[in-house]
């Protein structure tokens, strides 16, 4: 079973393949989602941790090392 997140992002998906007409639909797609995603979840989680590198990585299963790097490329 979808969990809800799964339905939320099928859904804007949807919307965006809807209101996208066909060639505006950037030839690096998953690149783009990804990046996007990866972006919010990023600043999300160090939000709710209030900018503790260290808390956001380890609930975001990543090395500290690999977090910063992260946040360096941003």
């Amino acid at each position: 079973m979808p969990s809800d997140f799964s339905k939320i992002l099928e859904n804007r998906l949807n919307e965006y393949f809807t209101e996208t007409c066909g060639d505006k639909i950037p030839s690096n797609l998953y690149d783009h989602i990804i990046h996007e995603v990866e972006q919010v979840l990023i600043n999300k989680t160090l939000d709710y941790v209030n900018g503790n590198q260290t808390k956001a990585a380890k609930i975001l299963g990543l090395s500290r090392n690999t977090l910063s790097g992260k946040l360096k490329t941003r």
